[in-house]
C-alpha cells in the first residue's frame, strides 16, 4: 500500500489523522509520515489498514 493509498483511504473514510492514527494503532505524527511518503509502514500498519478498507467495503456493499 502506497503512501497516497493511505491518505486517500483516510480521506474516503472521512477521518482526521489523529482518528486514523488511532484505529490502527499509532500516532498522529507517525500516520503523518508514512502518508508523506517520509517513513514506509511495517508489514502489521498495512495489515491493519487493509482491515479497516475490507471492513469499509462490506458497508458500503450491505447498504446497498
Amino acid at each position: 500500500m502506497k503512501h497516497q493509498e493511505i491518505k486517500n483511504l483516510r480521506k474516503a473514510l472521512g477521518l482526521r489523522q489523529p482518528k486514523m492514527a488511532e484505529k490502527i494503532g499509532i500516532s498522529a505524527e507517525h500516520l503523518s509520515r508514512i502518508e508523506n511518503g517520509h517513513h514506509k509502514p511495517g508489514t502489521l500498519i498495512i495489515r491493519r489498514l487493509a482491515e479497516i478498507q475490507r471492513r469499509n467495503r462490506r458497508k458500503l456493499e450491505e447498504a446497498k
